[in-house]
């Protein structure tokens, strides 16, 4: 019998994804199965749709500010994106307990599909780290790309230097 190989885990995986029973859409982690930076965030926004691969669109949200700074780092083709939770909520809402607890076991297993002990994970915003640390998963935190487009742009610059550092420090 043949091994797996992280491409048919993670096939595997977004197929019990995608059957998961919840309210919403549900999107799928994107990006190097064999990342040397994880980032993750709380869940996929509002206007995402079924199937949807988190930080895959240039022109959607957040992906506005973040892909161009990993690209002018060049290091775009070795992240990993992906969401604690993989549905979407009413309005937005932040996740409650009980949706983490859903899928915290499939992103449990995500991460270890895709981290290795050089890979760092990068937790977009508090609720995020927060839920990280009560995973017991080591993790950085930065700030949320939706955070600095919408109430700080004036950080942009700063937030590019904070990844730049974060990025140096693994390569």
């Amino acid at each position: 019998m043949r091994q797996l190989n992280a491409e048919d885990k993670m096939n595997m995986l977004n197929f019990e994804i995608a059957n998961v029973k919840v309210d919403g859409a549900i999107g799928f982690g994107s990006g190097s199965l064999e990342p040397r930076v994880i980032f993750v965030g709380q869940n996929p926004g509002q206007s995402a749709y079924n199937g949807y691969r988190f930080f895959s669109n240039p022109k959607d949200g957040s992906s506005q500010l973040l892909l161009p700074i990993l690209d002018r780092l060049g290091i775009h083709n070795q992240v990993y994106f992906t969401n604690i939770v993989h549905s979407t909520t009413v309005d937005n809402a932040i996740p409650d307990h009980e949706l983490v607890n859903i899928w915290a076991p499939y992103f449990s297993r995500e991460l270890a599909i895709v981290s290795d002990k050089d890979s760092i994970i990068l937790a977009m915003g508090a609720w995020t780290s927060n839920t990280l640390h009560r995973l017991n998963i080591k993790h950085d935190r930065i700030w949320h790309p939706s955070y600095i487009r919408h109430r700080r742009p004036d950080l942009k610059d700063e937030y590019e230097e904070i990844i730049r550092r974060h990025v140096k420090s693994t390569f």
